[in-house]
């Protein structure tokens, strides 16, 4: 990959990410764009190593602070030959820290052509994190996302193992939200969602009859 695909400029505009390949010097210069990127090398042996992709707002590199959440504006991006994986470190305001991996990218590391889609990755995943209160709440949520997708991919005919497997996810979700420490409003969103799931899940509970 050409040193030249190594710099970005980002804007979001209506929760899009918008991504251009760029010259830093001119960026700099003339900023027309929020946030730049730049992809830094920092270790490879033999097509394992890793990367840093760094985060400038405004011209400087500074931790993102979204809601109750602070983010680190470098993101490891580890890699071997099969591709990259990106690594974003959050900590909420009870100073709990979790980090996240992702590999948003499915190109290997000899057949990539830019770093677009981690990019787009990140900031969509900081805007992501920005709904929930603290780690507790953005586990949650992440199990959700999860049941949710496991809903949609699978057609009207289920085996008995898949609809213990989604009725215990449920059950599960059910009694989380007893536990969790967040404000009313959202624990209404998230009991919504929880009763989107057990609608779908009962009508292809319907189709086993």
């Amino acid at each position: 990959m050409s040193e030249g695909k190594t710099k970005y400029g980002v804007n979001i505009f209506l929760n899009e990410v918008y991504v251009e390949i760029i010259d830093f010097k001119n960026a700099y210069k003339s900023p027309e764009y929020k946030y730049l990127v730049e992809i830094k090398d920092i270790e490879d042996y033999r097509g394992n190593g890793l990367k840093e992709m760094k985060i400038y707002t405004d011209g400087n590199l500074e931790i993102f602070e979204i809601g109750n959440w602070r983010i680190s504006p470098i993101i490891k991006m580890p890699y071997n030959w099969s591709g990259f994986r990106d690594v974003l470190e959050i900590q909420d305001n009870n100073s709990q820290i979790i980090s996240f991996c992702e590999k948003p990218d499915s190109s290997s590391l000899f057949s990539k052509e830019d770093y677009i889609k981690d990019i787009k990755w990140v900031f969509q995943s900081i805007n992501y994190i920005g709904d929930a209160e603290n780690v507790d709440h953005f586990e949650f949520l992440k199990h959700l996302k999860e049941t949710s997708r496991l809903l949609s991919i699978y057609n009207q005919y289920l085996s008995i193992d898949t609809l213990l497997k989604i009725a215990n996810s449920i059950n599960y979700e059910i009694e989380k939200l007893k536990e969790l420490a967040i404000s009313e409003k959202n624990k209404t969103l998230a009991t919504a969602l929880i009763n989107e799931s057990i609608s779908s899940f009962n009508s292809k509970l319907l189709y086993q009859i």
